[in-house]
């Protein structure tokens, strides 16, 4: 474990070990114990930290209308050791062609991209076709829904190969073997138009910037998905059960190694609820108090809260007391959680919580914007768990491990010159002007003049001055809002 001179040991050995050999496993249909798990059909989705709302609805999307005589193996492919992202489309992209080997060169799987929800059960891997393929997909280059012959496919897929081949050579190696690859029916991978009500099996919302749950708004500027409803009904069903990944009865792998880090011993944030934080709950006013840190919490008098306090460590028992409180404080805690088990942490909390709940978490260095451990991810997180337990008053406080680091993020809207206000600008990630190079319109917008709209092009060109993005191609986009008139 690393540490500075702060002491934030906890949270640099999360970050430290965001990294993995195998891919987190989850397993679906556990009601069948008596039949044995190297049996199941073994589905692995790749994903990325920053979809885990996504992730969620495509483990739930399955968990809904699968075969309850089947058992299932989710893996769940992000953060793996080995493998240079730098280069990728996303931070997943070549992980799918590591699959035999997480496989062990033998059996058949079902690979999805995690932008994608299933409406039936999933396909069975005991088709007929595999005497013939060795993997099946709707063409040989578009993979994003696959079934693998994981033995046939170790010569040309392997660990080795995706982390030092591209995605287009390995593509075009399996291609250009005669008959090893196999078609698929459409409708296991509907990509967002191809979409046919009752017809379509696996919806895929490919188009980046029009993705319901909005994952990355720093990057893109989201516009409404003609499905959006689709997805959204599927995540309302999740919310109404209350359904996580993860739970105090099965938590992450990496929850269970930091609890065992963690437990006994005092967090090395030492982090104090503030004065203003106190006085937001003694407002409740809450007769009782549960307070929980991820180890033994560090004293600090709740004044001036007049009220019963009881302290959980979290590492010790993730599982909080079955009592209802009037408030839960959560300080030293959720910074200390792997990502995947902050939603199943709060959602527990808020259940917990007849008033209130107040959360203090320090944010790492660096984190701004959607990513993940920001400010705004964190209040998204809270957001998500008062929309499922409707309720509590909810108040989150942040800290900066370094105070500086989001002096030049303060603002989410801009100014242009004369006051007027000004569109985000969408940083290029990766030179892919269509994809990336993304200019959209925000509330608040007005062009009401000419000088206006010149100002608006201008500030915008020189904000795009270091991105592959043409004063014409941004002046034509003005010209068409002009047209369009003021917004409100």
């Amino acid at each position: 474990m690393a540490s500075d001179q702060n002491g934030f040991e906890h949270v640099s050995w999360l970050r430290s070990h965001a990294q993995r050999p195998d891919p987190e496993v989850v397993v679906l249909g556990r009601e069948t114990a008596s039949r044995r798990l190297q049996a199941a059909d073994p589905n692995l989705s790749r994903t990325e930290d920053a979809q885990l709302r996504a992730e969620r609805i495509f483990v739930y999307s399955i968990e809904r209308v699968r075969d309850p005589g089947r058992v299932y193996e989710v893996h769940l492919m992000k953060n793996l050791a080995g493998f240079t992202t730098r280069n990728w489309r996303t931070k997943f992209t070549n992980y799918r062609f590591a699959i035999p080997d997480f496989a062990g060169r033998q059996g058949r799987a079902i690979y999805n991209d995690v932008d994608e929800i299933y409406l039936v059960d999933p396909p069975s891997c005991s088709t007929g076709r595999w005497a013939r393929h060795g993997y099946l997909a709707v063409s040989p280059m578009d993979t994003s829904v696959m079934l693998i012959d994981c033995s046939r496919m170790a010569q040309w897929w392997n660990r080795e190969r995706a982390q030092s081949l591209t995605k287009a050579e390995l593509l075009a190696g399996a291609a250009a073997e005669p008959g090893l690859w196999g078609a698929l029916e459409g409708e296991w991978n509907a990509r967002d138009m191809e979409y046919a009500e009752g017809r379509s099996k696996c919806v895929h919302f490919t188009a980046l910037h029009t993705q319901p749950w909005q994952p990355t708004p720093e990057q893109y500027s989201y516009h409404h998905h003609p499905l959006a409803h689709v997805w959204n009904r599927i995540e309302r069903a999740a919310d109404a059960q209350m359904y996580q990944v993860f739970g105090p009865e099965r938590p992450s792998l990496d929850f269970v190694q930091a609890a065992e880090t963690a437990r006994g011993c005092p967090p090395d944030t030492h982090v104090l609820l503030t004065t203003s934080a106190k006085q937001w709950l003694s407002m409740l006013p809450p007769a009782s108090v549960l307070r929980c840190s991820f180890g033994t919490p560090t004293p600090d008098p709740l004044d001036p809260v007049a009220a019963a306090t009881c302290d959980h460590d979290y590492a010790a028992a993730p599982r909080l007391p079955e009592h209802d409180f009037d408030a839960v404080v959560a300080v030293e805690l959720l910074e200390h959680l792997p990502i995947h088990d902050v939603p199943w942490t709060l959602d527990a909390i808020f259940a917990r919580a007849n008033k209130g709940v107040l959360a203090s978490v320090v944010c790492p260095a660096g984190a701004t914007g959607s990513a993940p451990r920001s400010p705004d991810w964190w209040r998204s997180q809270m957001a998500g768990a008062a929309r499922r337990k409707a309720g509590p008053a909810w108040r989150l406080s942040c800290t900066a491990r370094d105070p500086t680091a989001w002096s030049r993020h303060s603002k989410r809207r801009r100014r242009c010159p004369g006051n007027t206000p000004c569109m985000g600008v969408v940083r290029q990630q990766d030179g892919r002007q269509s994809a990336n190079a993304q200019l959209g319109r925000r509330p608040g917008l007005a062009l009401r003049n000419k000088e206006s709209l010149f100002q608006f092009a201008s500030a915008t060109f020189r904000a795009c001055s270091s991105m592959r993005v043409s004063q014409r191609s941004i002046e034509r986009r003005a010209t068409v809002w002009k047209r369009r008139g003021p917004t409100s």
